[in-house]
């Protein structure tokens, strides 16, 4: 499952393949964006063919990075931005875990087991 904040990049990146400062409120905010598609880089929900997708920036003032790009989006992470025009879609479209697993049929089992004996120990 992906963050609201993934799910955001990806969408920006279908747009355009390229992450820009100018993009983004705040240096701050674009070298977040860029430590984020590192991570979708990292779990191939995008990908490039560049050597170097993230360029730094080494004058030491402003954010770390000058720019990142050339991403393509995986067909994973096409599905999901053609699907869902929204994080709260996306997040609606994932199956939930049933309630009633191993762990509580167990629970009630034993819970009518143990009933039932009261009633047969109260009975004799």
């Amino acid at each position: 499952m992906l963050s609201e904040k993934e799910f955001n990049i990806l969408h920006q990146l279908k747009n355009k393949s390229v992450l820009s400062k100018s993009d983004f409120k705040d240096t701050s905010e674009f070298d977040y964006s860029c430590e984020l598609a590192q991570g979708l880089l990292n779990k191939g929900v995008i990908h490039t063919k560049a050597q170097e997708p993230f360029q730094m920036n080494y004058t030491g003032d402003g954010s770390k990075y000058q720019a990142a790009g050339r991403f393509l989006l995986s067909t994973q992470a096409l599905d999901i931005v053609s699907s869902h025009k929204n994080y709260n879609s996306y997040v609606s479209s994932i199956p939930k875990p049933t309630l009633f697993n191993i762990d509580r049929r167990i629970a009630l089992i034993s819970l009518i087991v143990a009933v039932i004996s009261l009633y047969f120990a109260a009975g004799l």
